[in-house]
């Protein structure tokens, strides 16, 4: 499925930082696959985040708003991490 390039083995990312990670469906669309629907994830050595929205707007309008919003995952993510303090399990 299309979330599969999302669901990264959490050890890929490097030192323990956080990676986004974005997935645009091609143009086209189906019901299950609709124009403007983007899978992506933050993943840590600790934490994997995968999520999706369907945006509204052309290509570059699509781009922009879901770059927003990973890098808003990803913000929230370091601010919990460091709220919590302890230390992590890696995921498996």
């Amino acid at each position: 499925g299309y979330a599969k390039p999302l669901l990264l083995p959490a050890g890929k990312t490097q030192g323990g930082l956080f990676q986004p990670v974005l997935h645009f469906l091609p143009d086209g669309g189906t019901p299950e696959k609709p124009v403007g629907l983007v899978w992506m994830a933050v993943v840590s050595e600790c934490k994997r985040i995968a999520f999706c929205k369907k945006f509204s707007g052309n290509r570059g309008q699509i781009r922009r708003k879901s770059v927003f919003k990973v890098l808003d995952a990803l913000r929230r993510a370091i601010l919990e991490e460091n709220e919590q303090k302890s230390t992590c399990t890696k995921v498996q």
